[in-house]
């Protein structure tokens, strides 16, 4: 990822270390800001890492924990 090809909104984001930016062939959308594209799947990436962020960070959490996942499961629906 060239950082130098993404719009100011990609360089600001919490979210750029995990969509990266996204693919190019996706970046087609523009903002009043920068004149650099951005991913038309820019909202729904932000709307699904929301929604997995915590249970992420618990299976993150347990699985340093745990080694065995059937003992990380009952962890997290404990």
């Amino acid at each position: 990822m060239q950082k130098s090809n993404l719009a100011k909104r990609c360089l600001n984001c919490d979210l750029l270390k995990l969509c990266n930016g996204a693919c190019p062939k996706d970046r087609f959308l523009y903002d009043d800001n920068d004149g650099i594209p951005y991913s038309y799947l820019c909202e729904g990436y932000k709307d699904y890492f929301s929604y997995i962020k915590e249970p992420l960070q618990k299976f993150l959490y347990y699985s340093r924990k745990y080694q065995n996942m059937s003992d990380i499961i009952r962890a997290i629906k404990a």
